[in-house]
């Protein structure tokens, strides 16, 4: 009798949690080439320190696709549209050492050191992008110039 009781309660539980997961997609509108990541360290204490993640974009299959943000290694940051030198156009995202690493409950995926998620907007919908084999580049430590 006292299980009947609590039933509704675990079922309502359940599907409050299951709605909160984000799901990933296996297709996107869009194509990526070359993935990166760089660590980085400034001149100075104050400067920081960090990682970019940087993504050639390949195609984009609609104007309608608004890349949004970029998981990774447990932080999040906001995804800018860049061109290259070469006039490629790539997705770069800053993390600093400075931002909070989102705990497991938090943080809605299991990634590898070399897995991201990508969330973007198309057709008026978030959607969860996951991508794999970002390569680690040697880490950048920029000099301090003396003052004149």
């Amino acid at each position: 009798m006292k299980t009947t009781r609590y039933l509704p309660i675990v079922i309502v539980m359940t599907l409050l949690s299951c709605a909160s997961q984000k799901k990933l997609v296996s297709d996107a509108p869009f194509e990526l080439g070359s993935l990166s990541s760089q660590g980085w360290t400034g001149g100075t204490a104050e400067s920081g320190s960090g990682h970019t993640v940087k993504m050639a974009i390949v195609s984009m299959q609609s104007k309608e696709v608004s890349m949004e943000q970029l998981y990774f290694r447990g932080k999040v940051s906001d995804l800018k549209l860049e061109e290259g030198s070469d006039g490629t156009s790539y997705l770069v995202a800053k993390f600093t050492k400075k931002q909070e690493v989102k705990s497991e409950k938090k943080y809605p995926f299991k990634l590898g050191s070399d897995e991201a998620v990508i969330a973007y907007s198309y057709q008026n919908k978030t959607k969860f992008y996951k991508i794999s084999g970002i390569k680690e580049k040697d880490p950048i430590i920029y000099s301090s110039r003396p003052q004149n």
